[in-house]
């Protein structure tokens, strides 16, 4: 390997290597480097070939780790909320955007429902059919490209949820509190 620039060629290995591929260590980042092999059998090194490209040694990024399972917030007759988590490990690039994907049970292919920005942690999707069974993932992006998707939720059916009824009694004169959402509904 050499230094872009430089007529010093330098080896990055100090013994041959049995496959095609090999892995330079030791260079700096931001600086730009060619390359060249030669085989070596037992008569010695053969002619080495001409020089790569030249390469920018750069941090290496990988796509995103899968976000966590997406949370079903809210249903009702026709959309679901959703909320989710970034993922735990951004493959060495900031995560640009989310990706929300859905599938009815019938099928086996998941159709995109829409793309988010980064800042966005849930999503509440529209239009959905009365009665559907959907499963909803989610997907992560950055510079790379998309993440593997995330777990996908259990299938919802969409419709209205009923609403959460309470009966109040006082028996006895004692002070009853009730708690929902840890808020003290009555004391």
């Amino acid at each position: 390997m050499r230094e872009k620039g430089s007529n010093n060629w330098v080896p990055c290995n100090n013994f041959p290597t049995k496959g095609t591929e090999y892995t330079a260590s030791g260079l700096r980042e931001g600086q730009t480097y060619e390359f060249r092999v030669a085989a070596i059998n037992g008569a010695g090194p053969g002619t080495p070939s001409k020089p790569t490209k030249a390469q920018k040694a750069e941090v290496p990024m990988f796509a995103a780790d899968a976000p966590d399972q997406p949370k079903v917030e809210k249903i009702t007759k026709d959309s679901v909320t959703l909320s989710w988590k970034k993922p735990a490990n951004d493959g060495g690039s900031k995560i640009t955007g989310y990706i929300v994907e859905k599938r009815l049970p019938n099928s086996r292919d998941w159709t995109e429902v829409t793309e988010l920005s980064a800042r966005d942690h849930s999503f509440t999707v529209p239009n959905l059919k009365e009665g559907d069974e959907v499963s909803f993932r989610i997907i992560a992006v950055n510079a790379v490209g998309p993440s593997e998707p995330s777990r996908p939720t259990d299938a919802v059916t969409v419709q209205d949820q009923p609403g959460i009824s309470f009966e109040f009694r006082c028996i006895f004169n004692h002070s009853i509190s009730f708690f929902l959402n840890r808020k003290t509904i009555i004391s």
